[in-house]
């Protein structure tokens, strides 16, 4: 029932949008819409509905643009700012931008009805041995990254001279999404010496995604409470008040990594004119950077994150621009998807053809493909799924690269079904519930990280194989039924 009368209400925002273009509609759109994503995200962790993967689409979708733009519009009019006028996009192209998140979240919804749950609502997960042993060796394999600089501010690094990425990690970046959801689970469901592990686990694993960013380290950490809400079976045993307590620990923790990572990422502003230049700077660099430079001006730090919060949670400006209020220009016809998956193609198999990936290298990101097309300056702006569609496909792809998305997902998912073990299920589906709530990412980084959770998955199917690995914990009772993720 919540699902139908969601799609009938981003159908109906949609055209009130378009009938009262007006800066109070998107208000009030925005508050609905926002509103609408987190109530989907409540059902999933309450366990009221099984999770979907088009249903966590839409919902980050609506949370990511409403929810983004809303924070927007408070913030600035506090401040006695027009959002529009800061922000140097027209009322009626943002309105419009609306329409079509409403539009696509709708059809996403409507998809869900039909989808099979990857999580349904009794599913428990026991974490034995062999989980442990798999974190244990991810997070070594994760510090060992870290102290090759294969990773470091912001994620991967890109090797000086050739820009590309390398195996280890590439590897690391995708055990570093699923450590803290799986030590979340056993923390819940251990006991002495070994829930104290566990806890260590968990602690190093959220220590290791804070420099990719806030918005990870957020998304890690909800996914981590869903866990072990939704699959230890934690929720139904926790009064109110320790939920309560849990809660206000999540939101303190959250704010002061926020403060925290905008130190970093002032050190790592001071240490090179562009972000490639930052990353490539280590870890221990950045720390002793921020240590004897924006440590030292807390009031700074505040003020450049009230300022970044405040102009980049205004996610639907590309969105607006590429879209121009209905006058968008001609689609550049799949270019941004063929770049993108020259991209994902690992520069192993270029280099089997005898092919060279340097000329897609150059042209970098999704704004150095379609932006001179679309008569904008080429610049980091905040893309996701819809902007890769409406760059490719115009209003259809709107609609249908976010389901051509979950098809590609739910398709990788069933087939790993077929090879794996019911833990690496488990695996695939933490990993996919993180990489759809980090929305702000372009058509290649979705098959980036499609490509990297395929591996992990083989990686662990191979492991499991081994003699004496592939047994299964036979301790997962009646009621601790694994994932059927492939049904």
């Amino acid at each position: 029932m919540l699902f139908l009368i969601s799609i009938n209400t981003l159908v109906l925002l949609a055209f009130l949008l378009i009938e009262f273009p007006y800066s109070s509609t998107v208000f009030a759109c925005n508050v609905v819409g926002a509103a609408i994503g987190v109530a989907i995200l409540y059902t999933f962790g309450k366990g009221t509905h099984g999770v979907r993967i088009t249903w966590l689409l839409a919902s980050a979708l609506l949370i990511a643009y409403c929810g983004g733009a809303l924070n927007t519009q408070i913030s600035m009019g506090l401040a006695g700012h027009d959002v529009f006028a800061v922000m140097g996009i027209e009322l009626n192209y943002v309105a419009y931008a609306m329409v079509l998140v409403m539009l696509a979240c709708a059809a996403l919804l409507a998809a869900g009805i039909f989808e099979p749950a990857m999580i349904s609502d009794r599913n428990i997960v026991n974490i034995g041995w062999k989980q442990e042993r798999f974190l244990w060796i991810a997070l070594a394999a994760v510090v060992i990254a870290y102290l090759h600089n294969d990773i470091s501010y912001m994620g991967t690094t890109n090797e000086i001279g050739t820009g590309r990425i390398t195996v280890l990690g590439s590897v690391a970046n995708s055990l570093n999404i699923v450590m803290a959801p799986l030590a979340a689970i056993g923390i819940v469901q251990s006991e002495g010496t070994r829930r104290i592990r566990f806890i260590i686990i968990e602690a190093a694993s959220l220590l290791t995604v804070f420099p990719f960013g806030r918005r990870a380290l957020f998304d890690v950490l909800l996914v981590s409470l869903f866990a072990a809400a939704r699959l230890s079976g934690w929720s139904s045993r926790m009064s109110l008040g320790r939920k309560a307590l849990m809660t206000v620990v999540f939101i303190v923790g959250v704010s002061l990594s926020n403060i925290f990572f905008m130190g970093i990422r002032l050190a790592a502003w001071s240490l090179g004119d562009d972000e490639q230049g930052a990353r490539r700077a280590n870890m221990g660099t950045l720390l002793m950077s921020a240590r004897m430079d924006s440590f030292t001006d807390p009031r700074g730090i505040l003020d450049n994150l009230n300022d970044n919060i405040r102009e980049r949670t205004f996610l639907i400006g590309y969105l607006s621009l590429l879209a121009r209020g209905g006058n968008t220009p001609s689609p550049m016809w799949g270019s941004d998807a063929q770049h993108a998956l020259q991209m994902a193609t690992p520069d192993m198999i270029y280099s089997a053809l005898g092919m060279d990936k340097a000329p897609a290298r150059a042209v970098g990101v999704e704004e150095g493909v379609a932006n001179e097309h679309f008569g904008l300056p080429v610049e980091d702006m905040a893309n996701s799924i819809l902007t890769g569609g409406i760059i490719d496909l115009g209003l259809l792809g709107i609609v249908a690269y976010p389901l051509i998305l979950c098809a590609l997902t739910r398709g990788l998912l069933h087939m790993s079904a077929r090879f794996l073990n019911s833990e690496g299920q488990v695996v695939a589906i933490l990993y996919i519930l993180v990489m759809f709530l980090s929305t702000e990412t372009e058509i290649g980084g979705y098959l980036v990280e499609l490509r990297d959770l395929a591996i992990l998955l083989v990686g662990w199917g191979l492991l499991n194989s081994l003699p004496g690995i592939g047994r299964r914990d036979q301790a997962v009772s009646d009621e601790q039924q694994p994932i059927p993720a492939g049904q």
